[in-house]
């Protein structure tokens, strides 16, 4: 475990655009739109959008994809006047302005991740591309601010005329590298497609491994969890119109996976005419994932009572698309957005987390304007232990709902880092467990949530009035000879900071929390039978230099 960055202080400003009026706190939140207000411009934008931090300085960028005919846009995070940071068009030569590939005229999803295990993000688009036919696109992040289009060298792209919507990263069969999952809805044959990640580069459709669709309505977002924490990554896929899909991943009994659809076991029927966005959190503190669904009526929510999900209504719910949980805070309860999608009619909407299962609207403590939003991501974006919130209002202008609650209470944000042999470099599908004042909370990495977006891959906890973390429990998706790994740190821990966390011990090779002859027992079994567990270097081969990487890890007690 190292640290990162130490807490930012931030300047405070008062609203500059429009009629003045008196800045709104709520339940001790306030926010200020730096969108609307004029101080940070991001342009007229229609498609989805990404957080990602492309240059691996420590401040989240963003990516929004545009519509067929317009370049998709790149902004890096740099420093604003008085100490305050802001957003530079960068698109321009980044390669994601490649007119020849990158514009699609549906305009929808983004989701970034470490594909090649390379130590940058990687950048997919979904949607369709009227005039070639072509479906998705994935750009490789090479470095120094330049992407290249790898969409058919890669075998991400296909011309059948389907219509994926959505997307999302997934490490489903628990390799080490980063797979992809899509879905959308209107002339997408099948549905769905999943692409097995090769290791070198390329995919391979492994689609045959889902379950084959009957009656299917359109889905515009996706995401992956363990939802019942066995150590690998299920799909939760909500439709419009008709049930949604809960696949469970399992092993097919000859040492491969396969998915189940479960949804209607555990409860989820009709979710309603158009469910747009899905946010993973637990928001009643029993150490477990509930589900947040926006809708183009009301909301949907699933309380999830060990494994078991229960639809309650603990908000007031709105036509929504991006939705997210987060601690606006800092109390150690996530509270709840939705960007509303009804021009005058509905504003977003922000719902403080009582911390009794109840919720109250504090919207005004947005201090925005009334206008259709859709797309939506967290992020801190301004790296002051405060989550912010970027959201689209298509044709108009992006939002930059920055947090500038003053409140007491304490803060600590973990980046995941794997290794990219046993663990993903994202670190996807790992959970957190983080004791502090005497409560723990959980959160998940996940890449593909809210409205078909990837948000802040760096985890948020707020600590309420406790200074120090007393626990940290990682459990990590882990290649080998088990599903999962967990590393504890135990405390005390200083909180206000932000920490990176990497898996403890590459040698350890039977998981069995230290380091001992076992370990080289079972690792020379594997290195001789060509078990790609073995292959300690991440080169894709079993080979000598995997041998000598794995003893030098040993010999140094690691």
């Amino acid at each position: 475990m190292r640290v990162q960055a130490s807490r930012c202080a931030v300047a405070v400003f008062a609203l500059t655009a429009g009629a003045v009026r008196a800045q709104v706190t709520l339940s001790g939140t306030t926010f200020v739109d730096r969108g609307a207000t004029g101080q940070i411009v991001l342009g007229t934008m229609r498609g989805g959008m990404s957080v990602l931090d492309f240059d691996g300085d420590g401040w989240m960028d963003l990516v929004f994809e545009q519509l067929e005919g317009q370049i998709n846009r790149l902004f890096r995070n740099v420093p604003g006047p008085g100490g305050t940071r802001t957003f530079e068009d960068v698109s321009l030569g980044s390669g994601l302005d490649n007119a020849a590939g990158v514009p699609f005229y549906t305009g929808f999803g983004v989701i970034s991740g470490d594909y090649d295990n390379d130590g940058d993000p990687d950048v997919l688009f979904t949607g369709v591309r009227f005039s070639t036919g072509a479906v998705a696109q994935l750009y490789r992040n090479d470095g120094g601010g330049v992407f290249t289009d790898v969409s058919e060298a890669s075998g991400v792209r296909w011309n059948n005329g389907d219509q994926p919507d959505a997307a999302a990263m997934v490490d489903f069969d628990l390799d080490g590298w980063i797979d992809i999952y899509f879905t959308g809805g209107s002339g997408f044959e099948g549905h769905q497609r999943l692409l097995r990640n090769n290791q070198d580069g390329t995919f391979s459709n492994a689609t045959n491994l889902l379950p084959e669709v009957g009656d299917f309505g359109v889905t515009y977002t996706a995401t992956w969890t363990d939802f019942d924490r066995d150590g690998d990554q299920d799909c939760f896929n909500p439709t419009a119109g008709l049930h949604p899909q809960l696949l469970r991943n399992d092993e097919d009994g000859n040492g491969g996976r396969v998915f189940v659809d479960v949804a209607l076991q555990h409860g989820f029927d009709l979710l309603g005419p158009a469910p747009m966005g899905i946010a993973m959190g637990d928001y009643d503190g029993d150490l477990d994932l509930d589900i947040a669904i926006t809708d183009a009526a009301n909301g949907t929510y699933f309380r999830n009572d060990g494994g078991t999900y229960t639809q309650v209504e603990p908000m007031n719910s709105i036509f929504g698309w991006g939705v997210a949980w987060i601690d606006a805070d800092n109390d150690g309860w996530i509270d709840n957005y939705q960007a509303g999608s009804l021009p005058n009619f509905n504003f977003d909407r922000l719902f403080h987390n009582n911390g009794d299962g109840t919720f109250t609207d504090i919207s005004p403590a947005l201090n925005g304007v009334s206008t259709a939003a859709q797309y939506a991501v967290q992020v801190d974006y301004n790296n002051d232990g405060r989550p912010d919130i970027i959201t689209l209002n298509p044709n108009k202008f992006v939002s930059v709902y920055e947090n500038i609650s003053q409140t007491s209470n304490h803060f600590v944000t973990l980046r995941l880092e794997g290794d990219g042999v046993k663990v993903n470099r994202d670190a996807l599908g790992a959970f957190i467990t983080l004791t502090a004042g005497g409560r723990s909370q959980i959160r998940e990495i996940s890449a593909g949530s809210s409205t078909t977006a990837t948000e802040d891959l760096r985890r948020h906890f707020g600590l309420g009035g406790s200074a120090v973390i007393d626990r940290i429990e990682i459990v990590w998706p882990r290649r080998g000879t088990v599903a999962s790994r967990t590393d504890v740190f135990e405390g005390p821990i200083a909180a206000d900071r932000f920490l990176v966390i990497t898996p403890l011990c590459t040698a350890d090779f039977d998981d069995s929390g230290f380091v001992d002859t076992d370990d080289y027992d079972a690792f020379v079994g594997a290195f001789e039978a060509g078990d790609p567990a073995a292959d300690a270097d991440g080169s894709g081969f079993i080979d000598t230099e995997d041998f000598d990487a794995f003893v030098g890890a040993f010999e140094s007690g690691c």
